[in-house]
């Protein structure tokens, strides 16, 4: 019995170390890095053995997970991110006066000086992606630095709220639940 725990024991040993060696080798993951997990875990790798990932998580947490139990990684500090902006509008919306105010917001954030440093292009402007019974959805994207796009998102999300706020053609779709139809609610 005792052999035969050993064994499996050697075993996922074993394959901790093999799936390790090919995340080493093949640069999936590096010290440093933001990585979310199959398993559920995300965090900042702090460090890589021949066995085990160590991550740090949002809130602090530390886990240590062992190569065997990964099966794929989303590696999101390599290179560049996007941050991607998909928004509603009403479709009393003028959608060109909607489309300016985008690029407006756009090139306020290409030109501010702290923000303009995560940037690695400029905003593209997709149009209108979508539509559906609230409104229309208007996409864009800026190309940043890893990490960057958090900053980018939260300021071009308050600064096209303040926009669309002084507009009067353009407005933000809403959503309005319809009653059921077919029963008889008052009785």
């Amino acid at each position: 019995m005792v052999g035969l725990a050993i064994g499996f024991g050697s075993q996922q040993l074993v394959q901790d170390v093999i799936t390790g060696l090919f995340i080493l080798i093949e640069d999936t993951i590096a010290i440093g890095d933001w990585v979310v997990l199959d398993s559920g875990h995300a965090g900042t790798v702090e460090s890589l053995t021949i066995r085990t990932l160590r991550l740090r998580d949002g809130k602090g947490f530390v886990h240590s997970v062992p190569f065997g139990q990964i099966k794929a990684v989303t590696n999101q500090s390599r290179q560049f991110a996007y941050a991607f902006f998909s928004v509603q509008f009403s479709y009393q919306t003028d959608v060109d006066s909607a489309l300016q105010l985008i690029r407006e917001v756009g090139q306020s954030i290409s030109e501010d000086p702290i923000l303009r440093h995560s940037l690695q292009g400029p905003l593209q402007v997709f149009g209108v992606d979508s539509m559906n019974l609230n409104g229309i959805t208007l996409t864009a994207q800026f190309r940043t630095s890893s990490g960057g796009q958090y900053a980018v998102n939260r300021a071009f999300n308050e600064r096209l709220k303040k926009r669309v706020d002084q507009a009067a053609d353009v407005s933000f779709a809403q959503y309005y639940p319809q009653p059921a139809q077919g029963r008889d609610v008052a009785k």
